[in-house]
């Protein structure tokens, strides 16, 4: 085995079983933190706006301008009271203005700068939109979490001028505590990779359509990107495009501007659960931050259609049997598709993307494509979820698609694929493709240099 070259954090580049010695220093605060993105505890927040015509209100705003919020004079999260907290509906599919249950996004420093909750202070709440099992965010991001840095997700009870508006998934916002958590850093470079609402005119010598969010390099005006990337830092467009460059004309050398093998870790999470609502697919929905080595470092993002719920592969639409059969493969020679095709066109970054791909697979299988999970979180929310007359399905298709599939209108409607059945269905075929039947090795003593290494400090594996 060569000798590997990595910094040592709290998510390790590379993701080998040996025992890792070091400190943790908590203060309360960050101890606190951890209740609010509790799994094992459904959150009630209580808005009081002083009209009730909030929602034309926030749909009024969101037309003029999706930044716009309304003031609530009164929240309650948990028990604890803030006034003057910003709210707005937040997200592109999942929000229309005729529907009552609409995402959310609550900022409780909006007036107040002071106000935060366990230093929290911007609550991002999906509806469930694309979702009868209610599971597909916080059971995809719990996945995620074993792989690489992730937001935190659980439930919350939302209550609107004290009318139960139905419940949301709480979703942790991969802002600046974050960012401190991960990557020990949160001034970094940082953008999101997703269309902006608010597009800009462009440059005539930028090329017709752009190029999505797909990280392709297009020109050396950073301009030209400003329309599919939203920089989320003060400055940084000199050093995306410099990236998207390296990525296209070096990809051999990439890695002193991309942590690797996180991106492969990406790449083979939505390759297995098929979440194609995201660079695997459409090419758009993830960040990308760039740590204190200089490294960009893709976030994974917006997992409401985990588990095969979106069918856009970027090539077309696929079918359920398709999206089971799914390469893995999927874009290797997509130019499109830089991220896949440039990376796996390395052979040593190939074969790490199959075994990444090969680990998420058998893990999956030796936790019971996570049933156990799924039913356990189903049991804490069951409750709420009946009690929600605003939800999108019913409570047979709640209580019918986590081991199985859901079907609207059949015989002809979109089919929500069961998790644990699709999961096992994609696990079985998988399991028959020549890129993953090949026998694993296997590893033997890993040796440290230092013995025991230190946090944000380079060490030798071998």
């Amino acid at each position: 085995m060569k000798n590997l070259k990595i910094p040592f954090c709290m998510d390790t580049v590379i993701r080998i079983h040996f025992v890792c010695l070091f400190v943790l220093l908590f203060t309360s605060n960050s101890m606190l933190a951890q209740s609010l993105y509790d799994l094992e505890k459904v959150q009630e927040i209580r808005i009081v706006f002083p009209t009730g015509d909030w929602d034309k209100k926030l749909d009024s705003l969101h037309a003029v301008d999706p930044d716009l919020r309304l003031v609530a004079t009164k929240v309650n999260l948990n028990g604890v009271e803030f006034d003057s907290v910003g709210i707005r509906y937040k997200g592109n599919s999942t929000y229309n203005p005729t529907r009552v249950k609409n995402p959310l996004n609550i900022k409780l420093d909006f007036i107040r700068d002071d106000q935060s909750y366990e230093g929290v202070n911007t609550i991002k709440l999906s509806n469930g939109f694309m979702d009868p099992s209610f599971l597909r965010e916080a059971l995809g991001y719990q996945i995620v979490r074993q792989y690489m840095p992730a937001s935190k997700a659980n439930f919350m009870k939302v209550f609107v001028n004290d009318v139960y508006l139905g419940l949301y998934t709480n979703v942790q916002d991969p802002g600046n505590e974050f960012l401190d958590q991960h990557f020990y850093t949160s001034d970094g470079v940082y953008f999101q990779c997703d269309r902006v609402e608010k597009q800009k005119q462009l440059p005539g010598n930028c090329p017709m359509g752009g190029s999505g969010s797909a990280l392709k390099f297009i020109s050396d005006d950073s301009t030209c990107y400003q329309n599919n990337y939203e920089i989320e830092s003060e400055a940084g467009w000199n050093e995306l495009v410099k990236f998207l460059k390296g990525l296209s004309q070096n990809p051999a050398g990439i890695s002193s501007m991309l942590d690797v093998d996180r991106a492969l870790w990406m790449l083979a999470l939505n390759n297995f659960f098929v979440n194609l609502d995201s660079y695997s697919g459409s090419g758009h929905n993830y960040l990308i931050y760039q740590d204190e080595h200089g490294r960009f470092n893709p976030i994974m993002w917006d997992l409401n259609e985990f588990y095969g719920a979106f069918t856009n592969s970027g090539s077309g639409q696929l079918n359920l049997q398709q999206m089971i059969s799914l390469s893995p493969l999927l874009h290797v020679t997509n130019a499109e598709r830089p991220l896949i095709s440039k990376l796996l066109s390395i052979p040593s970054y190939k074969k790490r993307y199959l075994a990444h791909l090969r680990t998420i697979m058998d893990e999956a299988r030796q936790s019971n494509y996570y049933q156990s999970q799924g039913v356990k979180l189903q049991d804490l929310i069951r409750e709420a979820v009946s009690m929600d007359k605003n939800k999108f399905f019913s409570d047979a298709a709640f209580n019918t698609n986590l081991p199985s599939d859901f079907q609207i209108n059949p015989p002809s409607g979109k089919i929500y694929p069961g998790l644990v059945s699709f999961a096992q269905a994609r696990y079985n075929y998988l399991n028959t493709t020549p890129e993953l039947s090949m026998t694993a090795p296997v590893i033997g003593k890993i040796n440290t240099q230092p013995d025991v290494p230190e946090p944000r400090k380079m060490f030798v594996l071998s």
